[in-house]
Parts: structure tokens; sequence; C-alpha cells
């Protein structure tokens, strides 16, 4: 690892990403930030903390005094994620090999699961994947903590407005803009877990002896039981340890190719093209496309997407009622909407894997994506850009009418975020 970080340091960083590159914009989202704001989901803690007693683990899951569940979504891969390669950066077209289906190969039935450290690491360009695919994945598993790896701080006397290493989130525009997204998702539960539950039974006596035979990979195990890579995707999976003396599972799950459905139907991941590979959530309050999306239109229930010519091929959108409402009858729903986001003179290597140290200069920056959005909806919203703190700074063309809101974003408007927003 020492020998592949050095090498890593040697690289030349070039070419350089310039200053404001054409239809990339500034944009900055306060360290520090208290108001009420659309983004805000402040309201999803109990005030004063501790009014609801201690936190304890009831038959797996954590309860509150009252016996209520709770689920954490908070910040705190290895060191080799910083230096990925073009197929390990990108987890929508990875799906089957990706760092979420393998964490789920480690449940423990009945005991509550945490994801104590989880990052896609700057400068990785897919980056902006990381928290919302994390918290729709960890809702279908039905899984109980979510911890990113880290918020961090930015270097002494200087501004938090670019992204200042591989780990921190705080000043890493794709994380903090999905982050009410993912407290949508997995907090407040609209993504549900998934229906059927595969258990893999292994032969306590036996699991030295299994790890040796599959090097230390627990998924080996579950393919032995008939299991394959895609069926966390599809069913909410977990192990057991038994006392007799064969590896079973409590029923097979094969999917050929990479394009599964889980099987509440909200879920669907598609990498049979790597280059049109796509991720979505569908339910009644989030929807989420993840991907590259090219030259398609892509649909969901009640919502649609298409890129206009010159837009980039892989984005990451969401849109999502803040009112915990259903989108149709929402009042205020948030739309998430980016490309690639960077640093003003950044120095990426050849490979275009790293940048060194070259991490370039504030305030970060974000490249505009020009798209038709369509929404179902009984209101009459208006669409209004957000700044960094989810205030309203400008209009955006939009027309609502006949059950349907349709507006269009691009560059010009200098934002991740929309408000939309019943009159």
């Amino acid at each position: 690892m020492s020998t592949r970080l050095a090498i890593a340091l040697a690289v030349c960083a070039t070419p350089l990403l310039a200053a404001v590159p054409d239809g990339w914009f500034p944009f900055v989202i306060p360290l520090v930030d208290d108001s009420n704001t659309l983004v805000s989901v402040a309201h999803m803690n109990a005030t004063p903390a501790g009014q609801e007693g201690f936190l304890v683990c009831r038959d797996g899951p954590f309860v509150d005094g009252k016996g209520r569940r709770v689920r954490f979504l908070a910040t705190n891969l290895t060191f080799g994620g910083c230096f990925p390669t073009h197929e390990q950066a990108e987890q929508v077209a990875a799906l089957g090999r990706d760092a979420l289906t393998r964490m789920a190969d480690l449940r423990v039935a009945g005991k509550a699961f945490t994801v104590s450290e989880y990052n896609h690491p700057a400068p990785n360009d897919f980056r902006a994947e990381c928290v919302p695919m994390l918290a729709a994945f960890a809702a279908l598993q039905d899984w109980d903590g979510l911890f990113y790896f880290d918020y961090g701080k930015p270097a002494e006397g200087e501004a938090a407005e670019r992204v200042n290493g591989y780990f921190s989130i705080n000043t890493d525009l794709t994380k903090m803009a999905f982050l009410p997204i993912a407290a949508n998702l997995f907090r407040r539960g609209d993504v549900q877990a998934a229906r059927q539950v595969v258990r893999l039974s292994v032969p306590a006596q036996q699991v030295a002896e299994l790890l040796a035979k599959y090097q230390g990979d627990v998924r080996g195990i579950w393919q032995a039981a008939g299991v394959g890579p895609l069926a966390p995707m599809q069913h909410r999976v977990e192990l057991e340890l038994s006392q007799g003396d064969k590896i079973t599972a409590t029923q097979p799950v094969q999917i050929a190719e990479s394009n599964v459905t889980s099987d509440t139907g909200e879920i669907t991941g598609d990498a049979r093209d790597k280059q049109r590979a796509l991720f979505a959530v569908d339910t009644p309050k989030t929807k989420l496309i993840i991907g590259f999306v090219g030259d398609r239109k892509v649909e969901l229930k009640g919502f649609s997407l298409a890129l206009a010519p010159g837009a980039p091929a892989w984005i990451a959108a969401a849109v999502t009622a803040m009112d915990d409402r259903p989108l149709s009858e929402s009042q205020r729903v948030l739309l998430v909407l980016l490309g690639r986001v960077g640093n003003q003179d950044m120095g990426w290597n050849a490979d275009r894997t790293t940048v060194s140290r070259a991490w370039g200069k504030g305030p970060g920056i974000a490249q505009g994506v020009r798209a038709q959005i369509e929404l179902a909806t009984k209101q009459k919203p208006i669409a209004k850009a957000l700044d960094g703190a989810g205030a309203p700074k400008a209009d955006v063309p939009s027309q609502a009418q006949g059950g349907r809101l349709s507006l269009t974003t691009g560059p010009e408007q200098q934002t991740l975020w929309y408000g939309l927003v019943a009159q």
C-alpha cells in the first residue's frame, strides 16, 4: 500500500481543470447553518436530545425508551478507494461487484447492522452516487445505521469552500447536496424493506475452514449455497451460524444479467451496458435517478427526466417531498440535480484516477445540467433555484397545467438545489 501511495504522489497531476470551465459555476454550502429552509431535515431529531430515553437493541433493531424504531444517518473502504480504477469508480456500472452488495453479505441474523465508515472518495467523478445509493440500499436491507466517513474540517485559516481531501464530506458538494435525500430515503423510511429474507446457514465448526477455502471472501460461501452476488439488490440477506454440517440457504437466488429489481418494485439497477448503466428508486415520496442517462428519457411513476444535447451523460438526480406527503400532493418539493463537481484548478493525473495533492482552489464548482423535468402534481408549485443554504434566489422556467409541472434546468441557474413550492 505504501508503494502504491508513493507512486500516486509521484504522478504529475495534469491536465488541470480550468478555474471555472464553460457550463460550470461556483456553489457553496455553508459549513454551519441552522436556518429552516427547504433542505433542512433537523425536524427528524428529537429535541432536547435524549428525551425519549436510552437506546437499546431489541430483537435486532435499535429502539428508544418508548419502543420506537430508531435509525442513524451520520458521518464518520479502504485507503485504496482513493485511487480507484475506472471500473471500480462507478458503482452503478459494477452491480454485483460493488461495495454495497458485499457489505450485505456480512449481516448477521437477529443483530443490529450499521455501516460505520463509508465513502466514495474525492475526486472520483461519480461520487455523487455515494450518499443516496447507500441510503436507498440500506433501507431495502433494513439496516440500522449509516455513518459516512468523515465529516472533516477545512485546513487552518482556510474557508470551507473546496474539497481538500479524499474523505471529508463537509465541503464536498456531491455529498452534502444529497443528504436531505438520504435522510428521507433511510430515516423517514421512503424505501420499504425487502419483503423476502434470504438466510445463509453456515456450520459453526467449519467457519475457519470455509474462510480459508474462499480466501476470506464470504461471498464465496453464499455462492456455494446457490445465492448469487445480485441477491441483495432483490431481497434482504443475512447469515447465521448453525450446528449442522452443510452450507444451506433458505432459497437459491441466481440473476443471470446485471439487471435487477427489488422484490418491493422500488429499486432497479441495470448495468448490462456499462455506458448506459442506471440505478433508480421509485417511491411515492422520493424518486432517484443515477447513471448514464445520455440521450434517452428516463421515466418513473409521475416523474421524468430528459437531458438536452450537450448535457453531461452521467448525472445524479432526485426529487423528494419535504413535507412527508406523496409527491403528487406535496406542497414543498426539493429537486437535486448535478453532474461532475470539483475545485478550480484541480490537477488530474493522466489516467484521471487522482489529483494527488493538487486539489486546486475554492470555491467549489459544479457542472450545470440542462434538462427537462416533469413531475405529476395536484398542486401549482413555483420553481425556484436555491442557494447553498437552501433559500430561494431566482425563478426557474416552469409551467404547471394538466396535473403536471414541467421545468427546464441549466447551468445559468447556478444551483444544485431547486425548490418546487405550492403557491
